[in-house]
């Protein structure tokens, strides 16, 4: 059997084409794929600026349908059952198929030193929740993992510094948990509103305002802030200085959070961490630290807050495309950052 998939053959070459169906394992199930989403991490394989595992790789990590295959080791999933996950970033979701492994839990060592988990965080989605907003619902646990790596509290004044997918989730996340100041900080004017529009209290554009002012601002505003979250990814800011800025917006033992990952070295001031005893943190992949069934239930909680209203990620979708348009969706993220957040790649139609 063969199906379609998106599968990156060499940087900046991306074919639509058959290729054979996977095989579903005794541990796995096999899913139908409905909708799929591009994240950043998509685009930096496309573009070489990570380091590919492989190539040829089906591109594609956040995605949802319905189980088609089951192994006959799962247990607690059904044939028909509409489900999403949780896999660290492991590529496939471009496809009209893809297997996808509830547990055991199984972890082993890869060449990069770290520890990972043969097996992925699985969810039923609640038939409230549509496949769109279950294909985004890993982005959200992703924030969801980062805001428990913080260890934000309730009452907490919080900075998002990069308002992307990530960034606005995390600012819908530590709003649903208590937080009790939410600013944003953005390069570009469409998502500091869309930040607003859904609950940020505060937003400031530095690429209008050098960094002296906008720490100035929001101390005045504000005070002293307890937990900075970096959604940045590679720092974009006219100074190369907005991770700077974050670190000097926090109160002595602030958390300063990383959520994205830089592609490329960037600038950083050691003496501030130092004198000002601040921590720093991350959701990290080594799943001795962070394992594989606090994901499950942080991605169960993700989609709670959706449920419930307190998270809400249609605002985020701006475009629906074909799987065939997949390469056009990943040069979309890059080049209309002022009109694009969030891409959906409609599978099944």
């Amino acid at each position: 059997m063969e199906m379609k998939a998106a599968v990156l053959e060499s940087p900046r070459r991306l074919v639509v084409k058959d290729v054979p169906e996977p095989v579903c394992g005794d541990n796995d199930v096999l899913l139908k794929i409905h909708r799929a989403s591009i994240c950043a991490t998509d685009l930096m394989y496309y573009e070489a600026l990570f380091p590919c595992p492989t190539y040829p790789i089906i591109l594609g990590h956040e995605c949802s349908g319905e189980i088609a295959e089951m192994g006959k080791n799962v247990r607690e999933l059904r044939e028909g059952d509409r489900v999403t996950f949780w896999g660290g970033g492991d590529f496939g979701g471009f496809a009209e198929y893809r297997t996808v492994r509830p547990g055991p839990s199984e972890l082993f060592k890869s060449e990069d030193g770290f520890w990972y988990d043969k097996a992925q965080a699985v969810i039923k989605l609640s038939d409230t929740v549509s496949y769109e907003e279950g294909a985004i619902l890993e982005v959200l646990c992703s924030a969801m993992r980062t805001i428990y790596a913080s260890d934000l509290k309730p009452t907490d004044k919080v900075v998002v510094v990069g308002l992307g997918p990530g960034g606005l989730m995390l600012i819908q996340g530590a709003k649903a948990l208590g937080a009790s100041t939410v600013i944003g900080i953005d390069l570009e004017d469409f998502r500091l509103n869309k930040a607003k529009e859904l609950g940020a209290g505060a937003v400031f554009n530095n690429s209008k305002m050098d960094n002296k002012t906008v720490k100035k601002k929001i101390w005045e505003s504000f005070g002293e802030i307890d937990v900075v979250f970096d959604a940045m990814g590679n720092d974009l800011s006219r100074d190369k200085n907005a991770r700077n800025l974050g670190l000097e917006l926090l109160r002595p033992h602030g958390t300063y959070a990383m959520f994205g990952t830089p592609s490329e070295d960037q600038r950083i001031n050691m003496a501030l961490i130092t004198s000002k005893g601040i921590q720093t943190t991350s959701a990290t992949f080594d799943a001795r630290y962070f394992s594989m069934e606090k994901t499950r239930e942080l991605l169960a909680l993700s989609e709670r807050l959706v449920t419930n209203g307190s998270v809400k990620i249609k605002p985020l979708i701006t475009h629906h495309i074909a799987l065939e348009q997949a390469e056009e969706g990943l040069k979309l993220c890059k080049e209309r950052k002022h009109e694009a957040i969030k891409i959906v790649i409609d599978v099944v139609p």
